[in-house]
């Protein structure tokens, strides 16, 4: 790996002089270290910045406050690059209430000029900039003071490539008439970014969806009580519940602490402090009245005896992303083909499916799929030993 100069920034003045240097900068790729180990939000542990050609690196713990930085990322014209930025999004929103101005995430790019989704930073790194980068700090702590040169150097490579990136993907999206798609994506990814609270989140529990109304109650109220403690506390969330006692809880349906101490798992010196305020919680569910509880969702649809038809059109939907050298899984999951599938032959009576209501998918897949649930085009082989052999034919 070639050798790549950055600035180590530890003094608020170093950051004041760097955030003057932004102020004019057309393009700012950035990158974070961090812990999530261990905490409710992720624990901040360095910023890489890529302005002007010069690759700066802020440390957190010295510097105190980063507010200035990520102030200057969220104004102004400029174009912000990063690779999978959900964490890197919230770390702007959480520090200023905003996303960062004009970004660009190249691993959502490049998944519209390529078949993989998601891809890894060392991938397009080799694919775009024809070098290879090393992984021998991947699991380090970060936390650790001071950071060795060897640190720095990983996290200095973690942007020095991401202009270059930016750069060819903005050639080929153009070459494809395909930017306003990236645009249109951002959008859109921008907004599952926030990870706004979703106040039926508790649904997707692992093993709820077999529970009873008044066991749903139980999970409910335990969801709240788990994210609000560990947020309290800044602890993970299943460090403060898992998963799994939730649901034997609920199953148990008793507010007696000693009963619910009697699970295994519960039994644990981490949870005894908690025992009293979890039989309360439970204890709230337990006396709702009937008509508060929560009822189990069940799907309008019929997937099973359609199962034959979306395994086809699973195959058509390859067929489309294959010719277009669009990832899959970037245009749509398992689920959105279902309920496009149900939807179309009238099945489900929900709202319009996500393939056919989310701009560039619809023009893309949406329309290819009822064309050929309507009978109008059919699939053909046309050279089994061809890299392409299946084809789409007018009927």
């Amino acid at each position: 790996m070639e050798e790549i100069q950055y600035t180590l920034v530890t003094r608020p003045a170093e950051l004041e002089s760097v955030v003057q240097r932004m102020q004019s900068a057309d393009l700012i790729a950035f990158d974070t270290e961090f812990v999530s180990e261990d905490c409710y939000q992720p624990e901040l542990c360095l910023i890489q910045a890529w302005v002007d050609g010069e690759i700066y690196l802020l440390d957190p713990y010295p510097l105190g406050d980063t507010t200035p930085f990520w102030d200057q990322l969220s104004r102004g014209s400029h174009v912000t690059v990063a690779h999978a930025a959900r964490e890197e999004f919230r770390f702007c929103q959480r520090f200023t209430g905003r996303g960062p101005v004009n970004l660009i995430d190249t691993q959502v790019a490049a998944a519209m000029v390529a078949l993989e989704y998601p891809s890894a930073y060392a991938t397009l790194v080799s694919r775009f900039a024809h070098k290879t980068i090393s992984k021998g700090e991947t699991r380090t702590n970060w936390r650790k003071r001071p950071l060795t040169d060897s640190q720095l150097a990983y996290a200095a490579s973690d942007v020095f490539y991401l202009p270059n990136i930016y750069h060819s993907l903005r050639t080929s999206l153009e070459k494809r008439q395909r930017f306003g798609w990236l645009d249109e994506e951002m959008k859109t990814v921008e907004v599952r970014y926030q990870d706004p609270v979703d106040e039926e989140r508790w649904r997707r529990v692992s093993g709820s969806s077999s529970l009873q109304p008044r066991e749903l109650a139980i999970i409910r109220n335990l969801y709240q009580w788990r994210l609000a403690t560990a947020q309290t506390r800044n602890h993970p969330l299943r460090r403060v519940l898992r998963d799994d006692l939730m649901i034997e809880i609920a199953r148990l349906k008793t507010d007696q602490p000693l009963k619910i101490r009697s699970i295994r798992g519960m039994n644990f010196s981490r949870h005894a402090n908690d025992l009293t305020e979890i039989a309360e919680t439970v204890g709230q569910a337990l006396r709702l009245p009937e008509e508060q509880l929560p009822r189990k969702v069940r799907s309008e649809a019929n997937y099973s005896k359609l199962s034959q038809v979306i395994q086809f059109s699973q195959t058509a939907l390859g067929i489309v992303c294959r010719r277009e050298q669009v990832a899959p899984a970037l245009v749509g999951t398992t689920q959105d083909l279902r309920e496009l599938v149900a939807w179309t032959m009238g099945e489900f009576s929900g709202d319009q499916p996500p393939l056919l209501d989310r701009g560039w998918r619809k023009e893309v897949v949406g329309d290819v799929i009822t064309d050929l649930l309507a009978g109008k085009l059919a699939i053909k082989i046309t050279n089994p030993k061809a890299e392409f052999p299946l084809a789409f034919d007018q009927t």
